[in-house]
């Protein structure tokens, strides 16, 4: 049976998930989440200022999140392998308008869970939200600097 848009979208989601080293993880919020419909002009600015970082790469994935009373506000959630000491910086001179960041180190545990809800979850529907038929979910900054993982996360699977 052949793989449908949906599952394919996901399984691409994911595999940079499965397949590389992730240690950190970074989101970031607009203040006003009327202001988030600016997200995809606003990454572009920050995806050119990531590409300094010549040894690090990043995955930059698009998210919507509904909160009750809060309107719909897109976010991005950034997977990195270095703590960026100077985020808010990059932020401030990529974004618009205010943001918040919110930072973690990650650990396989949480990719797990990550990959395991974007599995299950259905996608967010960024083609609406942004006013768009067509919509990048996820972008990979430094490709070239993308390290295998040693030990798959799911064992048992073929991609990891």
């Amino acid at each position: 049976m052949s793989e449908g848009s949906t599952e394919k979208t996901k399984r691409k989601m994911t595999s940079p998930l499965k397949r590389y080293d992730w240690y950190f993880q970074y989101s970031i919020f607009y203040d006003n989440p009327a202001e988030s419909v600016h997200l995809n002009e606003d990454l572009a600015r920050f995806r050119i200022r990531l590409k300094r970082f010549k040894d690090q790469p990043f995955l930059i994935v698009k998210r919507l999140l509904k909160r009750p009373g809060i309107p719909l506000q897109a976010y991005a959630t950034i997977f990195t392998t270095k703590k960026i000491n100077n985020l808010d910086e990059i932020i401030d001179s990529s974004f618009c308008c205010r943001c918040n960041s919110m930072s973690r180190a990650i650990k396989d545990t949480r990719l797990i869970s990550t990959i395991k809800n974007i599995d299950k979850q259905r996608l967010h529907d960024l083609g609406a939200f942004f006013g768009a038929s067509s919509i990048k979910r996820y972008s990979i900054v430094n490709k070239a600097c993308l390290i295998g993982r040693k030990s798959k996360l799911f064992p048992d699977n073929d991609i990891g």
